[in-house]
């Protein structure tokens, strides 16, 4: 992600907080939320992918975990692309050959069947199995 796409990381992050926690930072928290998604971006941890880059499929954090590991974390995709899945499928291969990854193993909790499918297509590999599904690649 670059600054410019601060608006979009912005709002992508605030819906997987309403879907999740069930409350809205830009409303709650608007400047610590803001600042969160600028330092995201300017740290070079937050990723955007883009359908032909044009409009947004997915937004992601990726945290460091060690030298060889990185998480994809607090990943958002529009409810009308979950249903695609090529088009998620290469969002998340983008994200495991993005430079914050840099050719180390990606983890990635599959939060539903829907992201599963896509992620096993995009040839991240399920490890493990409980509430939520544990994907490298």
């Amino acid at each position: 992600a670059v600054e410019g796409d601060l608006r979009l990381v912005t709002e992508f992050t605030a819906l997987l907080a309403v879907q999740q926690q069930g409350h809205d930072p830009r409303r709650t928290t608007p400047d610590s939320h803001q600042r969160r998604c600028r330092k995201a971006i300017a740290d070079g941890r937050q990723l955007v992918a883009t359908e032909a880059g044009e409009r947004p499929v997915m937004v992601a954090d990726v945290v460091d975990v060690d030298a060889e590991t990185a998480l994809l974390e607090r990943v958002y995709v529009p409810l009308p692309f979950r249903s695609r899945k090529r088009l998620v499928a290469g969002a998340l291969a983008l994200a495991a050959a993005s430079e914050p990854v840099a050719g180390r193993r990606l983890l990635f909790f599959a939060d539903d069947e829907q992201v599963l499918a896509a992620a096993q297509l995009a040839e991240f590999q399920s490890v493990a199995r409980y509430r939520q599904i544990v994907m490298i690649g």
